[in-house]
């Protein structure tokens, strides 16, 4: 059993205690259907269900995008946060006390100052917040009002002033936080003198809370221009903000999911825009925090929503720039549109000139991400000047060459030749047939060869543990299986069938760390494609215990061949050739 700080039995009983289909029902509407509960995958965006949930064996797996796990898992990745977090959840849905941790020591140090963390920000925002509503804070309740913030998006957003450069400090340290946790947290700095300040001192605050309802970090913003500082300012990363894994408003995105299906989220620039079109009722709104593009952006906005509409300022200048940061949207298989806004205009600006018609209208019209970086590309060139119209071709031809379909490509090719008056002639000859061609290439020079042997192991395996009719345990299977984590597996279901009982596969979740094995998420998802009962399946599944009887008796055979080849002494010979007998008879003998 892997070590994760908590007693194994408290563990298992925690896990007894929060059945997994009445957990998973909190966030997820199930119906049964046959042996197992189904419903809408919430990882990731579907229309028919392909997410079911096992009463009998505590696990749940989506057949669509392949996520899988137990009720610890579960409340992981739908509550993002890590194991231990998981734990205290469930804990406190059962009424179950938390035992000692246990486990590793700089963990459980790490764990306590984050928490301590998360309690110093959560205490500064109420400060922050609490100062909008002196005498000192009029001036910045009056600049919110002049930008048509609402009270009720004021206090949706936990929106906050900083007074001064030491009332902060002065603030948390009374209320017994220590200068090390509020330097570790980000809300206080030191300057050359050794002097403690509030590190966004003098400006607008807006805290920035994560998916799970604690605030993690903050965005400053000045209201007076001034060349010594910086209009906007983040907290410096911490232990628990990092802005390159930060989306502004993703708090409220997943209230909303909690009450409807959500179509979109819409991304825009700036903490401003995110508020007035919450305020409009564009309540998926989200904003990057000032930050390019990142993986964890894109696995962000997954969890909710497989399409994304990026709104940009009107400012051609950022716009070539920010373009290259979404295409890892896409390439996280996110289906991506961009809404352009007029020069000098922001999202909330515009959404109170025209109203929330007008930028559904938008909406409606936005661009797919290919069109709009054509056409973008198109606008910063003098198509009139034949050298920056090759320009334009060239670079087009670029976005063209790495679409996935020829006949994406065409579509596209067929935009360019519009735009530039090219013929199609000349841009397919440009475009490389080699690339035109490539969906025609074999799919077989594109699949990662697997080894026979370690697949026909998992198959095994997995239809053991998923308890297909037609599945047996091999005769002397512990001599065949030479892995060790594949051992494993096949000991304890031997022990489940000693003591007559059914494999669970949850319980692999308590063997192994399945996130950084590979072999056992195969294991555990492994995709049949094959009816249980069907006579293919029960004919493949006898195959595969062939195919590793085999394996093992050819490399075993191999070696005592060399052994043979290589020893001189008569005796041992003979005993070599006695064991290579053995194996040859072992061979002949029945399967089952």
């Amino acid at each position: 059993m892997i070590d994760k700080g908590y007693d194994s039995e408290w563990v298992a009983k925690l896990k007894s205690n929060n059945d997994i289909v009445s957990v998973i029902s909190k966030y997820v509407p199930l119906n049964k259907r046959g042996k197992q509960f189904w419903g809408n995958c919430p990882f990731h965006h579907e229309k028919t269900p392909s997410f079911a949930v096992s009463d009998y064996d505590q696990f749940y797996h989506c057949f669509g995008c392949g996520v899988g796990g137990d009720v610890i898992k579960f409340v992981e990745e739908i509550e993002a946060v890590d194991f231990m977090d998981a734990v205290k959840i469930l804990a406190k849905n059962a009424n179950m006390q938390l035992p000692e941790f246990k486990g590793d020591p700089e963990l459980a140090k790490l764990k306590k100052q984050k928490e301590e963390i998360y309690v110093a920000c959560k205490a500064a925002a109420d400060y922050y917040q609490s100062n909008l509503h002196t005498e000192k804070g009029t001036n910045v309740l009056n600049y919110l009002k002049k930008r048509s913030i609402t009270d009720s998006a004021i206090e949706k957003f936990k929106l906050g002033v900083s007074l001064g450069w030491n009332e902060l400090p002065n603030y948390l340290t009374n209320k017994g936080f220590s200068l090390k946790v509020l330097k570790d947290a980000g809300i206080i700095a030191v300057n050359e003198q050794g002097n403690h300040y509030d590190a966004l001192a003098e400006r607008l605050i807006f805290p920035i809370v994560n998916s799970y309802g604690d605030v993690t970090g903050f965005t400053g913003r000045t209201l007076e221009a001034n060349p010594k500082f910086a209009k906007y300012k983040n907290t410096s990363q911490t232990l628990i903000f990092d802005k390159s894994k930060t989306l502004y408003g993703i708090n409220l995105v997943k209230l909303a999911g909690q009450k409807k299906h959500i179509n979109e989220i819409i991304v825009v620039e700036g903490q401003m825009d995110v508020i007035g079109l919450h305020q409009a009722g564009f309540d998926t709104t989200v904003a990057a925090s000032g930050t390019a593009f990142t993986v964890f952006h894109a696995k962000e906005i997954k969890r909710f929503t497989n399409s994304v509409i990026v709104c940009f300022d009107g400012d051609s200048a950022g716009q070539k720039a920010t373009l290259r940061s979404l295409d890892i949207l896409t390439n996280e298989g996110l289906n991506v549109k961009v809404i352009s806004l007029p020069d000098g205009v922001d999202p909330d600006e515009y959404v109170l000139k025209f109203g929330v018609e007008g930028f559904q209208k938008l909406i409606e019209e936005a661009l797919p991400l290919n069109d709009f970086k054509i056409k973008t590309l198109a606008n910063s060139y003098n198509l009139n000047d034949n050298s920056q119209k090759s320009k334009f071709v060239n670079e087009a031809l670029e976005i063209i060459r790495g679409l996935p379909t020829a006949t994406e490509r065409e579509i596209y090719l067929n935009m360019v030749k519009n735009i530039s008056s090219i013929s199609m002639d000349i841009l397919r000859r440009e475009i490389n047939v080699q690339n035109i061609d490539k969906d025609n290439q074999s799919e077989s020079t594109l699949e990662t060869y697997e080894n026979a042997y370690v697949k026909a192991c998992k198959y095994v395996l997995s239809s053991l543990l998923h308890k297909h009719s037609y599945a047996y345990i091999p005769e002397n299977s512990e001599f065949y299986f030479l892995n060790n984590n594949y051992t494993a597996i096949l000991k304890y279901i031997n022990e489940c069938k000693i003591n007559n009982k059914q494999p669970i596969i949850s319980t692999l979740y308590d063997m192994f760390n399945v996130d950084e094995s590979q072999d056992i998420k195969d294991i555990i998802d492994f995709n049949f494609n094959l009816e249980e009962n069907s006579e293919n399946a029960k004919k493949y599944y006898d195959d595969s215990v062939l195919s590793i009887i085999n394996a093992n008796i050819n490399s075993r055979f191999s070696t005592l061949k060399q052994s043979y080849d290589c020893e001189t002494d008569l005796d041992k010979r003979k005993e070599i050739s006695q064991e290579i007998y053995k194996l040859m008879q072992l061979q002949k003998k029945k399967v089952k």
